[in-house]
């Protein structure tokens, strides 16, 4: 069985609003209110990606979830368009990334 992420590297508390798309005909988009996510791991990124014409910035973070040690103060799901605020930034869910090792271990999340 594989570990789960230590507690003791999960330092972080951030704010996450759900992005949930509308129909267009009963629902509008828009963000559910807000939940606080404790026990994650906020990681700084410097991906660059650099061709002659133009510079990418990938990701500006990732966010670690880990599925035994992280909580919620209330229901939710990794939604690309999402909206995370951390040490007052917010940043958007670019890419959700759920990671198993026999079953579901942890999320990492690509922050932009």
């Amino acid at each position: 069985m594989v570990k789960p992420i230590p507690k003791h590297v999960l330092i972080h508390t951030v704010t996450y609003e759900e992005w949930q798309e509308g129909d267009g005909i009963t629902t509008e988009s828009g963000f559910l209110p807000p939940i606080t996510l404790t026990n994650v791991r906020v990681q700084s990124l410097s991906n660059i990606r650099k061709n002659t014409n133009s510079e990418e910035l990938l990701y500006e973070a990732m966010l670690f979830y880990d599925m035994v040690n992280s909580s919620s103060s209330g229901p939710f799901e990794f939604v690309e368009k999402s909206k995370v605020t951390f040490a007052g930034k917010t940043m958007h869910v670019k890419k959700v990334n759920p990671v198993e090792a026999l079953a579901l271990h942890h999320y990492e999340i690509g922050l932009t």
